[in-house]
């Protein structure tokens, strides 16, 4: 997915002032007569900095990104010299860096009344108006430049950006060549340039683009963050994490960052890691609805399910109007589940492990297992007719040993093994925690004595043993029947068998 955000940044150019000579000291004055006591030294007076001065040290402010110190040495320079187009120029550069963008419209122009030929102003102007969405204007302004400024290569990446985002990619893809040609070494071309080859799926000619632009300017984060999305789109998920790390460390409040690292590691299953990166990116933009989306999805695949729903519902709340509404609302639904009632308790004194049922259910146990059923006339029937749930403690050890695993340390490894045993087709594979022990969870299908059923797979690891359960039912019952499933797994709790 592009972002027009970090497509739309380029570098705004500033000028230097004109070069104004220092006002000279003011030497001591010669004694009037002579005197033995020596006379007080008449101190030399304080220089004034002229509005040249004000601009040159508002630039060394603005380098260092000391932004606030910048702009009150461009104020003091306009108070001096209002007509001085440079100081106003350098003024709507640095409000352009804040994100002001009106601010820095209205000192760019102010620039250009002051000196119409001014080309930078032109194409600052432009930069300006692309970032506000405004591509008809930025492409009046950067053809002014042009037409001041024919070599003008950061004028032509400036129209290109708006061709873009006027739909015409070729003619910004040409913009952008064009700019090459005249400058190798404009990072932005080459960035800029490698996004449209990542959206044309032309993933090696957008990791070129990056490669190039990151050759030129090593801390060149926009870079780094999209050579890393084109990693991620070849499957290349830990040279992918290399880049998003590498922007943090030049960027380490850039929000985006930190959310493309934590789609990386849950891709690969670091559920951890990839909720520390989305709650960083949420603690520097609080307002991330994606990030807050993507939260909660980790947070559902850890069985935190009322910490999912919470941030589902924040997603939705800065999203009002988000075209995944429904879906995000079912998934709400999902994980809250019907409302469940489970009055009576179990105890599995042999197993270590205790769980609440629906009243008035019957169940049977036999030292570390026990079966439930609805009744037990259900029970004598389950699975051909209506549904039914064993629970099972087992040492770890012989659990590994019966499905062929060198040893037990992932639920969801173990679950899909038991669901290979079992001759059962497993859905997506829930993991997460129960009452603090790793856990997984899955809807399961398959044949028992021949009967076709829908069910339910879930795996425990508690210290050296094993805790499983196996629901089925008649396939026309199982979603009616699932939240009673989940809920009872959701109720378990563990102690010293």
């Amino acid at each position: 997915m592009k972002d027009k955000k970090h497509l739309w940044t380029a570098v705004l150019a500033v000028v230097l002032g004109s070069a104004i000579g220092l006002v000279a000291l003011v030497g001591c004055g010669a004694q009037a007569t002579p005197t033995p006591v020596p006379p007080t030294p008449t101190p030399a007076a304080t220089p004034t900095p002229s509005a040249g001065e004000h601009v040159e040290q508002g630039l060394e402010y603005l380098e260092q990104e000391e932004y606030d110190k910048a702009i009150a040495e461009f104020q003091a320079a306009i108070e001096l010299e209002p007509d001085n187009a440079e100081a106003h120029a350098n003024l709507g550069g640095t409000y352009y860096e804040q994100g002001k963008l009106d601010e820095a419209i209205a000192e760019l122009k102010e620039a250009l009344r002051l000196k119409p030929d001014y080309a930078l102003a032109h194409y600052n102007l432009g930069i300006a108006y692309a970032m506000q969405g405004r591509p008809d204007e930025a492409i009046a302004e950067c053809e002014e430049a042009l037409g001041l400024k024919p070599d003008y290569a950061e004028a032509h990446n400036c129209l290109g950006l708006a061709y873009y985002a006027q739909g015409r990619p070729n003619e910004a893809i040409a913009e952008w060549e064009k700019a090459i040609r005249l400058n190798p070494d404009l990072a932005w071309a080459h960035t800029n340039l490698g996004v449209v080859y990542y959206e044309q799926g032309k993933l090696d000619e957008a990791i070129a683009e990056h490669k190039e632009a990151i050759r030129i300017n090593p801390d060149h984060a926009d870079a780094h963050l999209n050579l890393g999305a084109a990693y991620k789109k070849q499957g290349r998920l830990d040279e992918a994490i290399a880049e998003y790390k590498e922007v943090i460390r030049i960027k380490p409040d850039y929000a985006k960052a930190h959310f493309n690292l934590g789609n990386v590691y849950y891709l690969q299953g670091m559920l951890n890691e990839a909720i520390a990166a989305f709650q960083e990116a949420i603690r520097i933009e609080p307002d991330y609805a994606k990030a807050h989306l993507n939260l909660g999805i980790a947070y559902r695949d850890q069985g935190q399910f009322n910490e999912a729903i919470a941030e589902f519902e924040t997603y939705l709340r800065l999203r009002p109007d988000a075209p995944d509404r429904e879906a995000v609302e079912q998934e709400i639904a999902k994980v809250k589940g019907p409302a469940v009632e489970l009055a009576a308790e179990y105890r599995n004194m042999a197993g270590g492990y205790s769980l609440r049922y629906p009243e008035g259910w019957y169940y049977k146990e036999s030292e570390t297992q026990v079966q439930f059923a609805e009744s037990e006339e259900a029970f004598e029937v389950s699975v051909k007719e209506a549904p039914g749930i064993v629970f099972i403690a087992e040492s770890a050890t012989e659990v590994a040993e019966s499905l062929g695993l060198a040893e037990i340390t992932d639920p969801a490894e173990t679950l899909e093994a038991m669901a290979t045993k079992l001759q059962a087709k497993a859905g997506r594979v829930e993991a997460g925690k129960v009452a603090g022990h790793p856990a997984a969870l899955a809807d399961v299908s398959g044949t028992f004595e021949d009967v076709p059923y829908k069910g339910g797979l879930v795996v425990f690891l508690v210290e050296d043993r094993i805790v499983y359960g196996l629901a089925m039912a008649p396939p026309d019952r199982w979603e009616a029947f699932r939240p009673i499933f989940v809920a009872m797994v959701n109720s378990f709790s563990f102690f010293a068998p």
